[in-house]
């Protein structure tokens, strides 16, 4: 994005705001079955995108059909989102649960027990999603959180002297597949990974 020329003015501004809640929490329509909340998403599609953009976090909970990976990606399309590879799919580092609904596991085998999906920011610019839809078909028996950041927050709250170090020194942290590695799709596995064995 454009440089802030002040960034320290710009926290101070975002500081002297008051604090909005950013997750916004959706409920399905008493009664509907998996078929009418679809319809629901799909009707409420626009009203549903401007709270994912003011408040940062749409919850979905209670939903019927978000129990199923089919159902949730009949979710995420009646949504509007569009399903797309996850760039740590390409090292298998995240499986997909259904290869023609883009849905990926994090926790859902013994040896990804202690895996956990990071921080990361979805709305980076035009070569990542402005979105990602999460869900979770079996709770865990201990544990489980799906932790959520409030990015605003955290910029408003950070140490204005360490947020100015950071920024001058154009720190940036980004977790996206960049087209320039895109040929490695094409090698052999052996090939593209071999050099990262340890």
């Amino acid at each position: 994005g454009a440089a802030i020329p002040e960034i320290a003015a710009l926290q101070a501004e975002k500081r002297a705001l008051p604090y909005a809640p950013f997750i916004h929490e959706v409920s399905p329509p008493p009664g509907a079955d998996a078929a009418a909340e679809v319809a629901f998403l799909r009707e409420n599609r626009e009203s549903i995108d401007a709270r994912t953009k003011s408040h940062g976090c749409v919850a979905l909970r209670g939903w019927e059909t978000l129990k199923t990976s089919e159902g949730f990606r009949e979710a995420y399309e009646a949504l509007g989102l569009t399903p797309c590879r996850d760039p740590l799919d390409a090292v298998s580092a995240r499986p997909m649960v259904d290869a023609k609904s883009a849905v990926y596991e994090a926790v859902n085998k013994e040896s990804r027990a202690n895996f956990y999906i990071g921080m990361h920011n979805e709305f980076v610019g035009t070569r990542a999603p402005r979105a990602a839809m999460f869900v979770c078909f079996k709770a865990a028996d201990d544990g489980g959180e799906f932790m959520v950041c409030d990015g605003r927050r955290v910029f408003r709250d950070c140490d204005a002297d360490l947020l100015q170090r950071l920024y001058g020194r154009q720190i940036r942290y980004s977790v996206m597949e960049l087209p320039f590695f895109s040929f490695l799709d094409t090698l052999p596995a052996e090939v593209a990974l071999g050099p990262l064995k340890i």
